[in-house]
């Protein structure tokens, strides 16, 4: 038996969008802005290795 019986894969894909919208926001509940701040850290610490870098050559 298929996971999605008798569903249209227009069906299908609205409900694994709203489920994965509903598992952000519950991490977004949890943690709040941790992971938006780790990924500007993150971002920032990149492109300081790309300047240096340049700096060396």
């Amino acid at each position: 038996m298929p996971f999605f019986n008798m569903r249209t894969p227009d069906e299908i894909r609205i409900y694994c969008q709203n489920q994965s919208l509903s598992e952000l926001y519950a991490l977004k509940r949890r943690y709040g802005n941790f992971f938006e701040e780790i990924g500007g850290k993150e971002t920032l610490n990149k492109q300081e290795i790309i300047a240096l870098e340049k700096k060396n050559q």
